[in-house]
């Protein structure tokens, strides 16, 4: 994902990628893979996050974005057209394969 975001043309700043957490894909029933949630924060004009969200679901199909949350940004002191920037966050979730456990040995 960093090097997507890097190379991306959208001006969507994220300064915030959290610890990844365990979490469920709850859109399958006995789903074979366990998932890790990312929580991402960060700030952009609409237009480039849309933009930004649609590229992203295009290059990684696999990985699902939730609880997304758009609110104005809040940073003191803005003018001009800063003041239009929306702050957003949402959760990263990425399936992972499970380990396979070892059998006990008797």
């Amino acid at each position: 994902m960093d090097e997507f975001y890097r190379s991306s043309e959208h001006r969507v700043e994220i300064p915030n990628i959290g610890q990844p957490q365990n979490s469920e894909i709850l859109m399958l029933p006995n789903f074979p893979y366990e998932a890790r949630s990312f929580p991402i924060s960060g700030t952009a004009f609409f237009h480039d996050f849309g933009a930004f969200l649609a590229d992203f679901g295009n290059h990684f199909p696999y990985m699902l974005i939730q609880d997304l949350t758009l609110s104005p940004d809040s940073s003191f002191g803005q003018i001009g057209p800063e003041r239009e920037k929306l702050a957003f966050r949402f959760d990263l979730v990425v399936p992972v394969k499970p380990m396979a456990k070892e059998k006990e040995k008797l």
